[in-house]
């Protein structure tokens, strides 16, 4: 469902707030509308998050994520 708090969302920054690929889900899950930015640079996410993010938002993602250990 739409909301009037993140509908109307034209950029959206997460820099360095520790999302990971179950966060990326979920976000790929929101209800954003259309994005013209989603910075989640310097988070943990991997490949398939990363995946998720793009395929929901497109062109809009920036993401410089570091690279994770372990």
């Amino acid at each position: 469902a739409w909301s009037p708090y993140t509908g109307g969302l034209q950029v959206l920054r997460l820099r360095g707030c520790g999302i990971t690929d179950e966060g990326a889900f979920l976000l790929a899950e929101g209800d954003f509308g259309r994005l013209a930015e989603l910075d989640v640079s310097h988070n943990p996410i991997g490949p398939t998050g990363l995946a998720a993010l793009r395929r929901r938002f497109g062109a809009a993602v920036r993401a410089d994520t570091p690279a994770r250990t372990g």
